[in-house]
């Protein structure tokens, strides 16, 4: 048992530095299963998505 606890520690250490910001949104529940859907057949987290579509934005001019 202590191996696959060793094991839980392990998958838990950050691999990348925290990010500073939360976002929340409020979205139909069809968009939700969309996304979740998206998700799951991709292997990426929810977070992972919208950061990548938020990246991906045209620059605005300032």
């Amino acid at each position: 048992m202590l191996g696959k606890e060793k094991d839980s520690v392990r998958a838990m250490i950050r691999t990348k530095p925290k990010s500073d910001k939360v976002l929340t949104i409020r979205l139909p529940e069809k968009d939700l299963i969309h996304l979740e859907r998206y998700c799951t057949a991709e292997g990426r987290t929810k977070t992972e998505v919208l950061r990548q579509l938020i990246q991906n934005l045209p620059a605005v001019p300032d």
